[in-house]
């Protein structure tokens, strides 16, 4: 990329983060935001008990808290740290590709990588992924830096990040533990074997920090007591690659998804052909850092401990495109590589043919990044403010810290808890004391409090309903005497 497309690059970012700063204020949140609002009226000690038993690590929890003392706790100031991380993290990024593969490669890589569904998610939502971007291309740089210079700084670097990394997300076990299998790989091929080693032992010693909280808790662990059943459901690993590594338009646009799927592992395909092509090309080294095995280890080491523990827990984890943004960094060199050689091998050729690689590429970021930006939340924000129209300010729920956070900006409201074990004894009771209130369900599945939507108990009759995404809620009044 010439000085001038470069300019015009950076220009475009500068904009991408502006934008992405004002979307940070003005989208709604989403369900997992509310808990971490919620988590984060707990005191210092209930907060790391309450996350660990959840299944998370506290270490973004604790940081944001103590963000939040100087900060008022809206979308904006919870969501910007992230966006800092992420912004962080596309610096490193860059300079760790540059002395990987030059300027041209890092350019393009990191816009693809700055522009990318996943990496925008993490740099606008609450929670910990964009602290765990950061710490992974810090990683990334320590190893590249280690791998040169031998330093014996840049080890404690390595360590200090992939410790970071331990300390905020759980899935950075699964990139720690990938490196160090590529570390495992390479000293039985006897490559590297001197900056090998000691890296092995550092990502090693890592692992140690993430598991010592773990199994100190493993008896009261929420999300990991999912009992012993196992599968192995590869099918769905590729269905839901093939909707990480560009973007999931499928998600906001419906359409024929399984055929776009199926189509986007051969455009993977082909974006790994061309990369592996890329790096063979280049000049070998016997001390240079084997890249092409170091990304495989990346997205392949991770691809399968997800696809573990889906098998045994029996839980959604695959579904869950948010775990794949540790991924997004080798995903955008993978892809930048493999334009690059689509160019070098359409040198002689019409234009329109690269220009038509790229937009093949280029199309179906920009339509998944649009369809994640038009996303307000889960829609529990419009909801209340639609509710804001009427007078009544009391609400019966199933997601009590929720429906609090959006309420309190409409005035005073009284907002009542609805379990899932009686909750028709329960909204009967509230016309004791209450003419009118709001049934409000915050789920996206259905809930037990769903059917007294349509069928509410005495002395309670529906009189006006409303949708936004997962949100739904009706206005409930007393009957008239007869």
């Amino acid at each position: 990329m010439d000085s001038g497309g470069r300019r015009w690059m950076m220009l475009a970012m500068v904009a991408w983060a502006a934008f992405l700063t004002w979307t940070a204020g003005a989208r709604g949140f989403f369900e997992n935001e509310y808990i971490t609002w919620r988590v984060m009226r707990l005191s210092q000690v209930e907060l790391i008990h309450e996350r660990l038993v959840a299944g998370h690590l506290p270490g973004y929890f604790v940081l944001l808290r103590a963000w939040l003392a100087a900060f008022p706790d809206t979308e904006f100031w919870m969501r910007l740290p992230s966006l800092f991380c992420v912004a962080g993290a596309a610096i490193v990024f860059r300079a760790t590709a540059r002395r990987w593969l030059g300027s041209g490669v890092a350019d393009l890589s990191t816009a693809i990588f700055v522009f990318h569904q996943l990496t925008a998610w993490s740099a606008t939502t609450a929670r910990p992924y964009g602290m765990m971007l950061l710490a992974m291309m810090a990683a990334w740089w320590s190893l590249a830096r280690w791998w040169e210079s031998g330093r014996p700084i840049w080890l404690g670097a390595l360590l200090a990040a992939l410790v970071a990394g331990a300390a905020v997300q759980v899935l950075t076990a699964l990139h720690t533990g990938a490196m160090a299998l590529w570390l495992v790989f390479l000293l039985l091929r006897k490559r590297g074997k001197s900056p090998a080693i000691p890296a092995l032992a550092i990502s090693l010693a890592s692992l140690a920090v993430l598991l010592a909280p773990v199994i100190a808790l493993k008896q009261k662990q929420e999300n990991f007591d999912q009992g012993v059943n196992f599968g192995f459901p590869f099918g769905r690993t590729l269905m839901s690659l093939s909707k990480s590594w560009f973007g999931d338009w499928s998600l906001y646009y419906g359409g024929p998804t399984e055929i776009a799927k199926i189509a986007f592992l051969v455009l993977i395909a082909a974006t790994v052909a061309l990369a592996a092509l890329y790096i063979r090309r280049q000049p070998s080294e016997e001390t240079a850092f084997p890249l092409g095995s170091f990304l495989a280890f990346w997205i392949a080491l991770p691809l399968v401990g997800l696809t573990l523990m889906q098998g045994m827990g029996g839980q959604a984890v695959l579904s869950q495109l948010r775990y794949y943004s540790g991924m997004t960094p080798a995903f955008a060199l993978l892809t930048a590589m493999g334009l690059c050689e689509a160019r070098h091998r359409l040198a002689n050729r019409p234009r329109w043919q690269f220009g038509l690689a790229g937009a093949t590429v280029a199309l179906p970021m920009a339509a998944s990044m649009a369809g994640m930006l038009l996303q307000d939340g889960d829609g529990l924000k419009r909801l209340l403010r639609q509710s804001a129209k009427e007078p009544v300010r009391v609400f019966a729920t199933n997601d009590e810290s929720a429906v609090r956070f959006e309420a309190r900006k409409y005035g005073p409201s009284m907002i009542h808890p609805l379990t899932e074990n009686q909750p028709e004894a329960e909204l009967a009771a509230l016309g004791e004391a209450h003419n009118a209130v709001w049934l409000l369900v915050y789920n996206n599945r259905k809930d037990p409090r769903d059917p007294l939507m349509k069928g509410p108990p005495a002395p309670w009759t529906a009189t006006q309903a409303l949708k936004v995404g997962d949100a739904r809620m009706v206005l409930l009044e007393k009957s008239a005497a007869p």
